[in-house]
């Protein structure tokens, strides 16, 4: 009867740490996730203003070269 019993403790509490760790790594994934989606997102948005300039900057070049 201890035995069953304290298999059984030892066994709920494995199933616990398992658990409790399971969710942090499920937080930890999510958090990187996060983190990857906002830096993907400021990449994205330094191209967009880098393609921009690059743009207005050619567009200019052509129009004076033109006037000249």
């Amino acid at each position: 009867m201890k035995w069953s019993l304290s298999l059984s403790l030892s066994l709920i509490i494995l199933q616990l740490l398992f658990f409790n760790h399971l969710v942090h790594s499920m937080i930890n994934l999510f958090i990187s996730k996060i983190e990857m989606i906002r830096t993907l997102g400021r990449k994205l948005m330094l191209g967009i203003i880098i393609l921009t300039i690059t743009i207005g900057l050619k567009a200019i070049g052509l129009k004076y070269l033109k006037a000249i």
